[in-house]
């Protein structure tokens, strides 16, 4: 009967990490959260890889062209993975007036293993995310989606961050 308590306690802690991990301004979590809280209300959106996310700067666009722009670019991740992020941004926020996809050599290749598959841990619930990772290595298993925690097993400091996060620390 003990463990019937033990149980709904991880049920608690795991939705005090996912709750947490959901207002985290970590590199991974950030663009995540801003898309999923509708927080991006952009005129310009710059869709890509690692290039995009890292050699377009919004503070340049926005101050030469006077608008505002907004980054979801992924590092690491090649077009089945950005345009399943682009399809959860257009669920969750306004369209915006331009699109720049950055268009390079590898766009249309892919990559076997999931890369940083910790940044989708608090979304495991959306059936996006669910379909675009599991064909990868790495996929999360049956485990993940079912039992309470085990999703973060083995990943404590993303458990504190996300504990910190839910009590605002």
């Amino acid at each position: 009967m003990a463990t019937i308590p033990a149980i709904a306690i991880l049920y608690v802690l795991q939705y005090i990490v996912d709750t947490g991990l959901k207002k985290s301004k970590m590199q991974y979590y950030a663009v995540w959260n801003d898309i999923y809280n509708s927080k991006i209300n952009t005129d310009v959106l710059i869709c890509g890889g690692s290039r995009a996310w890292m050699q377009i700067s919004t503070r340049i666009l926005d101050s030469t062209l006077h608008t505002n722009s907004y980054n979801i670019g992924m590092d690491g991740c090649f077009f089945r993975m950005q345009y399943a992020r682009f399809k959860i941004f257009m669920a969750h926020d306004p369209k915006p007036k331009y699109i720049i996809q950055n268009v390079d050599l590898v766009l249309f290749s892919d990559r076997k293993d999931l890369f940083v598959r910790e940044q989708f841990l608090p979304y495991l619930h959306d059936t996006i995310i669910q379909n675009i990772t599991s064909h990868y290595i790495g996929k999360f298993t049956t485990a993940e989606y079912i039992f309470p925690l085990f999703k973060y097993n083995n990943h404590l400091n993303i458990i504190k961050e996300g504990i910190a996060c839910f009590f605002n620390m």
